[in-house]
């Protein structure tokens, strides 16, 4: 029982160790960014690609060990890989099949995303096309995402 306690400490200590300074980096970034945004724009974005990079590392640390204190139930964690861009042809296949013609264009390696920003590209659109199920009936979507090393760029319209 000493043991796992120990090692709830240790966890709470990274845990608190990633967030800590994931936020102040994030912080400090955020700042610089919007202290020179008006004269300076292009520092401006590389404070803001500073802000997302760190964002995105900090998520993945933060899912890593947030799975090692999932695993108390006895469970063995799910190996289903998340969702990403490679699944919006079947989620636009829901979506048809719910009666709204929906095209879908994904262009850029889109094998070279990273996890965290694949699943969140498709946690995007998937919300998009359920708003669109719930609240315009006869539309049609049409869906394009385009990915380029460091950047993703999503857009769902009607």
């Amino acid at each position: 029982m000493l043991a796992v306690r120990e090692e709830r400490v240790r966890i709470a200590r990274e845990l608190h160790d990633v967030v800590a300074h994931t936020l102040s980096v994030v912080t400090f970034q955020a700042g610089v960014g919007r202290k020179i945004g008006a004269t300076r724009p292009a520092e401006a974005l590389l404070a803001l690609q500073a802000v997302e990079v760190t964002g995105r590392s900090a998520l993945e640390e933060l899912r890593r060990i947030l799975g090692l204190l999932r695993d108390d139930d006895g469970e063995a964690p799910s190996l289903v890989p998340a969702p990403g861009v490679g699944d919006l042809e079947d989620l636009a296949g829901t979506v048809r099949a719910a009666g709204i013609p929906v095209s879908l264009a994904v262009t850029g390696d889109v094998a070279a995303l990273p996890p965290a920003a694949s699943l969140t590209a498709y946690r995007i659109v998937q919300e998009a096309l359920t708003n669109t199920i719930r609240h315009a009936h006869t539309a049609r979507a049409a869906v394009t995402v385009s990915y380029e090393p460091g950047f993703v760029t999503v857009s769902v319209t009607l």
